[in-house]
């Protein structure tokens, strides 16, 4: 045989999975190439250095004041020195790589499976991508991408083994187990992938021996082979203590309301659930190979447990779906399976696009998301360094630890076990026994995801903000450092009213302030804009709007409030425009009545009717609403449907007296 003819004979065999791989990592760069957005990702690195220069494990916490000394075992350490390296060699984008490596592989061993299998290419790639999307959520800097690659080589070595392969395949197991436990105690769903399988084909060859692919003889092999990789996975640091570890980190969401380990629900998981379901119901229907259930059935039910761990189903669950599938799917004519897969991928492209509430999560870069580490925040803390110990909130120990490298002990972070007596205090935010318990001095909290609990602004001053971060200093300290703070503004709490405050001079200055020392804050331009459009500078506010409209695009409420500048400075059309496009992107009662106005005010009163009405529709208690809406369809010679209107309203608010004239007028 020719070079050539070997070359084109070893492309042909091995086409359909390098095409697999291929689109597999683009697929990847496009959904995993997002900046670092895991909090506990910096941890990780501190953890990491750590062990180089002790060029020991630790076993205890040295980064926070207040669980010092308390054990933590060493369960990730190589993931957190790899990580380090590589960090420190090549910077967030290096790490960025790290994870589009360690996930192509993941999914590209996981698609080679599903072609042994009988799966055709356009199968393949549709349930890929499927899974692409539905796991996107944890495609984050973690340990966690250990276990999934480590999880996909164990299943891919026991199908393969149960579809005949010989024991050789078999004897890699203690290899990657000893490997994979450094990296993460997740390596025991691997041991539990064995065990299940072995169960399985136990139970089928004294039941049901038509359903077992092993002899006996075989059975035994996959025993052997699965008792020598349990005891591989106690050659690490913790030996059997990983076993315990991973078990309450599980149970942790039932202690403390930690988002990421909160059970699946239907109302923010739902896709996920459906293909839990979806593999469910093709078990029952095809009847093909129960054995794999028996391992897919508990990861099933620990999935529902715990969301974060829906990507370990999906990687078991993936070669199940297009083993069953694949008879099927190879009886449609070639164009036709092509067209199913490809509504699929089109589907699963259209849930893929980035909603109000992930962009912030998911910006495509390699760089920091400074919405998740308080990188601004922990500038402020360094350049006003206060006394006293430090309040943070658990998303921004991580970043803190990494930051200031123990000078700067934090209260806590996201290690939740060490944790477990702060993470109270995270939930209630009771300042008075936090300050004097601890002996805090400031405080640095996110506001973003939960309405916050502010301290109080007798015993605490907030001397910086931006969109995500408050950084709080004891009123004592302010006092006697003559710190500036703010004293009218917040980012929570807003700012007064503009044409009933006594101390305008000093809002605006502080105003001023916000927006010079966080440049970027939309929060503040939000605030400042408000402020000059009640003062009647309508172009400055406009200014500001469409400055915070460039920083985040994708907020309808800054293309609303920019609308609304915009009618009152007189610009109809541009306000109809910003008005219109703002409720594309958020229907919002203020904007469509806001809307019904302009189009009232230009002679359309047919659209402006319609607008008062889905008006009404989101918001059915907004009586002022109400109010103008009537007065349209007076205008428009519809006073018997403002009358059933007024009455309706009257009926529902009767403590409102505009509403109660307007009906006694008629």
């Amino acid at each position: 045989m020719t070079r050539a003819s070997f070359d084109r004979s070893t492309l042909i065999r091995n086409g359909p999975s390098l095409l697999v791989f291929g689109a597999v990592l683009a697929a990847l760069v496009c959904l995993a190439w997002f900046q670092i957005n895991a909090p506990d990702y910096w941890w990780h690195l501190a953890n990491g250095k750590h062990t180089l220069e002790t060029k020991s494990f630790h076993f205890a916490d040295p980064f926070s004041f207040t669980s010092e000394g308390r054990s933590y075992p060493p369960t990730q350490w190589a993931w957190e020195v790899v990580t380090y390296l590589v960090h420190d060699a090549a910077g967030p984008a290096g790490a960025i790589a790290l994870k589009v490596a360690l996930l192509a592989a993941t999914f590209s061993i996981l698609g080679a499976v599903m072609l042994r299998s009988g799966a055709s290419v356009p199968l393949t790639l549709a349930l890929l991508f499927a899974g692409l999307l539905l796991a996107r959520f944890r495609f984050v800097i973690r340990p966690d991408l250990a276990t999934y690659l480590g999880l996909a080589i164990v299943w891919s070595i026991v199908l393969r083994y149960r579809a005949g392969g010989t024991v050789r395949a078999l004897r890699w197991l203690p290899l990657v187990t000893i490997i994979w436990v450094q990296f993460h105690s997740g390596v025991l769903f691997g041991i539990l992938t064995l065990a299940g399988i072995l169960v399985g084909e136990t139970l089928a060859a004294m039941y049901r021996p038509a359903w077992s692919a092993l002899d006996g003889a075989r059975r035994k092999q996959l025993a052997v082979w699965t008792a020598i990789a349990l005891a591989a996975s106690f050659v690490n640091p913790n030996h059997l203590r990983y076993v315990s570890f991973a078990i309450g980190h599980v149970q942790d969401y039932a202690k403390f309301a930690i988002v990421e380990l909160r059970p699946m629900s239907w109302e923010l998981d739902s896709w996920r659930m459906l293909w839990i379901a979806g593999i469910a119901v093709l078990a029952v229907a095809r009847r093909i190979d129960p054995v794999p259930l028996i391992v897919l059935a508990p990861i099933a039910l620990i999935t529902l447990r715990t969301a974060r761990l829906f990507p370990l189903f999906l990687v078991l669950s993936l070669p199940f779906a297009a083993r069953v599938l694949a008879p099927w799917f190879a009886s449609l004519p070639v164009r036709a399976g092509a067209g199913v897969a490809a509504l699929v991928l089109a589907f699963f492209i259209v849930r893929a696009a980035p909603t109000d509430a992930s962009r912030g999560l998911y910006v495509w870069g390699a760089g920091i998301n400074d919405f998740l580490a308080p990188v601004a925040g922990a500038d402020a803390l360094e350049r006003i360094d206060p006394a006293g110990n430090l309040f943070n909130s658990n998303l921004y120990g991580g970043y803190l630890i990494w930051r200031f490298q123990g000078e700067r002990k934090v209260f806590t972070d996201g290690r939740s076990q060490l944790h477990e007596p702060t993470l109270t205090y995270i939930g209630t935010h009771d300042w008075n026994d936090i300050i004097e318990q601890y002996g805090i001095g400031h405080v640095l909290m996110d506001y973003r995801w939960a309405e916050p609990r502010l301290p109080d602004p007798g015993r605490m001053a907030l001397v910086w903000f931006d969109d995500s971060s408050l950084l709080y200093v004891s009123r004592g300290e302010v006092m006697a450092r003559e710190l500036p703070h703010y004293k009218y503004i917040h980012p929570v709490t807003g700012i007064p009213d503009a044409r009933l405050a006594t101390e305008r001079s000093e809002i605006a200055n502080e105003l001023a302030r916000a927006l010079i020392e966080a440049p970027r804050s939309v929060t503040a331009r939000l605030q400042a804009a408000s402020f000059a459009s009640d003062d009647g500078r309508y172009g400055q506010a406009e200014d500001l709007l469409t400055k915070a409209h460039a920083i985040e695009p994708w907020r309808a409420d800054i293309v609303r409030n920019r609308g609304y500048v915009r009618g009152r400075a007189g610009d109809r059309e541009g306000a109809m425009a910003d008005l219109e496009r703002s409720i594309a992107m958020e229907e919002n009662a203020g904007a469509f009545a806001a809307l019904g106005r302009l189009y009232f005010d230009a002679g359309e009163r047919d659209r402006a009717v319609r607008s008062f009405e889905r008006a009404i529709e989101a918001d059915p208690d907004r009586a002022d609403i109400a109010l103008d809406f009537g007065y349209v369809l007076e205008q428009g010679g519809r006073s018997e449907e403002a009358l059933i209107l007024y009455r309706d309203y009257a009926a529902r608010f009767p403590e409102n007296q505009a509403i109660r004239q307007r009906l006694g007028g008629r």
